[in-house]
């Protein structure tokens, strides 16, 4: 009797059967995944978890309100939220800025330092070496569409971008054609802080190489003033005498500082016109 009352031993293996593919399914997620993956899938794990108040990160909203109108706090926030995995993008940037004296110096600051102040990882030391360099290029840009001599601000304004944050001092020279227009921007020599060699040899070989007409020096003076030394006028009185003996034209002799530039032909010509009027005195 209890015999006949049984599923039959086909019904009952057709069950056991999708008992135990429901349960590895369960085990192993969909296909293509191991049960690791479905398990921490499951879990959250892999995920970034959201900040609080990440919204304010939303695009949408930044540009409805007007990039232009955000402060460089909130700004450099905004960037950090962007590349960083871990801690509080507000913080970070509050802490840099108020340690560096600027945005400009956050940016171009070195990433050992960065990763003292907050801890920022490659990704992040990364992401602001390259906006720093998308800012020199931007400059150069705008130098380059008109004819450098031109737009005496625009290249003051990228010969500082590209010098100014410079760890070390380094001489860059502009070449022009002649229509006064850039032909390339070269690094020349890389010194140490507080010294750089200047080759007029090597400047002007390079002057005939690209047929320039005249020539731009600029030498970056790390996390220091501008100001013109005796060497810097020394070298450059010689560095005019050879061009002009080729007829290049030495444009100027810049010399970018931490806050600012001086040009040794304006140099020359506070110099001259003292002189003369001092000779009007007499």
């Amino acid at each position: 009797m209890l015999e006949d009352c049984r599923p039959g031993s086909d019904e009952l293996s057709v069950e056991s059967t999708d008992i135990e593919s429901a349960t590895r399914r369960s085990e192993t997620g969909p296909p293509g995944r191991s049960g690791d993956e479905a398990t921490d899938s499951a879990r959250g794990v892999g995920k970034r978890r959201a900040r609080p108040g990440e919204e304010r990160y939303d695009p949408l909203r930044l540009e409805a309100r007007g990039f232009e109108s955000i402060p460089d706090s909130e700004l450099l926030a905004h960037l950090l939220a962007q590349v960083v995995e871990e801690g509080d993008p507000d913080a970070m940037a509050g802490r840099l800025l108020q340690h560096g004296r600027s945005l400009a110096d956050v940016v171009s600051a070195p990433a050992s330092w960065l990763r003292d102040m907050v801890g920022l990882k490659d990704r992040g030391t990364l992401a602001l070496r390259l906006l720093w360099e998308m800012a020199a290029r931007l400059a150069r840009e705008e130098m380059v569409q008109t004819p450098v001599l031109a737009s005496s601000a625009g290249l003051v304004t990228y010969c500082k971008v590209r010098l100014s944050r410079e760890r070390v001092d380094q001489v860059r020279l502009l070449y022009l054609d002649g229509a006064q227009r850039l032909i390339v921007d070269e690094r020349h020599q890389t010194g140490t802080v507080g010294a750089v060699e200047l080759y007029p040899r090597e400047v002007l070989r390079r002057a005939l190489e690209l047929d320039a007409q005249s020539i731009v020096v600029t030498r970056g003076q790390a996390g220091r003033s501008a100001r013109l030394s005796s060497r810097d006028r020394a070298d450059a009185k010689a560095l005019d005498r050879a061009t002009q003996a080729l007829g290049i034209r030495l444009v100027d002799y810049l010399v970018i500082g931490r806050d600012g530039y001086a040009s040794y032909r304006a140099a020359e010509s506070c110099a001259t016109s003292s002189k003369a009027g001092g000779q009007r005195r007499s």
